[in-house]
C-alpha cells in the first residue's frame, strides 16, 4: 500500500497591520534662554548670559498612527506622530513648540514572545529657544533629530486574552540647528522605553474578519540627551564679544500613558 507523502511546512504568509495609539504625555524640554545681568557688583557691567530653561508643558495627546506588515519572524513597522503643539509655559514665542516624529522599525523575531528590532527615529522642533533668548541674542530656529537605535521587545501572556508587554531602545543620534544663517551639529543620544498590557478583542476580531484585534494600555517614555551644548556670556556691546563660555548637556524627556488599538489582516 502507497503510504501518504509528508505533509509541506507551512509557508510564511504575509499580514499586515494598523492602528492608532493616543500617547498622553508631558514634555520637559531644555530651551536656549538668556539675560542681562550683572555678575560682579564692584563692577556693575551688564552681559548677556546664556543658560538651559526647562519648563514642563501640560498634558497633552500626541496621535501615533502606526501600520506595516509581519512576514515570518520579520516585521517591517512605521511610526508617524504629526504635527503636536507642547506648552512652554509662555517661554517661547507664541508659547507652543511644534514636534513631529517618524520611527521606523526592523524586527527579527528570535522566539514567539522576543524580538530584536533596528530602529530609525527622525523629528523636527519647530524652534528652541525662549522670547527673552531670541530678543537678546537674535537665536531662534528649527530643530531636527536623525537617530539610529537598537531595541528588544517582549510579551507573556497572563490570563486568557490579557498579556504584558514591553520594549526598549538606545542609540545615537544627530541634532541639526538651522539658525537661519548657519547650521550647527550635535551629537547625543535616544532613549525609549515602554511597559504595559494587551488585551486582546476575540470577539469583535471574529466579527469583521480581522486576523487579530487588540487594545494596548502602556507607560511610554522617550528621553533625548544633547551633548556639548555652548553656554556663552556676551557683552552689552555692539557687535557683541565673547566673555566665556562652558559646555552641558542638554536633556528633554517626554513620558506619559498610552493607549491604543491596533488591528492586522
Amino acid at each position: 500500500m502507497a503510504q501518504d507523502a509528508p505533509a509541506e511546512d507551512a509557508k510564511p504568509t504575509v499580514n499586515f497591520f494598523i492602528g492608532e495609539r493616543l500617547w498622553v504625555s508631558t514634555w520637559q524640554e531644555s530651551m536656549a534662554d538668556a539675560k542681562i545681568v550683572i555678575p560682579n557688583p564692584a563692577n556693575p557691567v551688564p552681559v548677556v548670559q546664556s543658560s538651559l530653561a526647562t519648563p514642563v508643558s501640560g498634558t497633552t495627546v500626541m496621535p501615533l498612527t502606526v501600520f506595516g506588515l509581519r512576514y515570518g519572524a520579520f516585521t517591517l513597522a512605521t511610526t508617524f506622530a504629526p504635527s503636536t503643539g507642547y506648552s512652554s509655559q509662555g517661554l517661547a514665542v507664541g508659547d507652543k513648540i511644534h514636534r513631529k516624529e517618524l520611527d521606523v522599525n526592523f524586527a527579527y523575531a528570535l522566539s514567539p514572545n522576543f524580538a530584536a528590532s533596528l530602529v530609525y527615529k527622525h523629528g523636527t522642533i519647530d524652534q528652541g529657544a525662549t522670547a527673552e533668548a531670541t530678543a537678546l541674542t537674535g537665536l531662534k530656529g528649527s530643530y531636527k533629530l536623525d537617530g539610529l537605535l537598537i531595541g528588544l521587545s517582549a510579551s507573556s501572556q497572563l490570563q486568557g486574552p490579557l498579556a504584558l508587554y514591553g520594549n526598549l531602545a538606545y542609540g545615537p543620534l544627530r541634532e541639526t540647528a538651522d539658525l537661519g544663517s548657519s547650521k550647527s551639529k550635535y551629537h547625543g543620544s535616544y532613549r525609549v522605553a515602554e511597559l504595559g498590557l494587551a488585551y486582546k478583542l476575540d470577539g469583535e476580531q471574529k466579527m469583521l474578519g480581522l486576523s487579530g484585534l487588540s487594545m494596548q494600555f502602556g507607560y511610554r517614555i522617550q528621553v533625548v540627551d544633547i551633548n556639548s551644548i555652548e553656554l556663552q556670556t556676551l557683552s552689552t556691546t555692539t557687535p557683541p564679544t565673547l566673555i566665556s563660555s562652558q559646555s552641558v548637556r542638554a536633556q528633554s524627556t517626554t513620558q506619559g500613558p498610552v493607549v491604543g488599538l491596533i488591528a492586522s489582516f
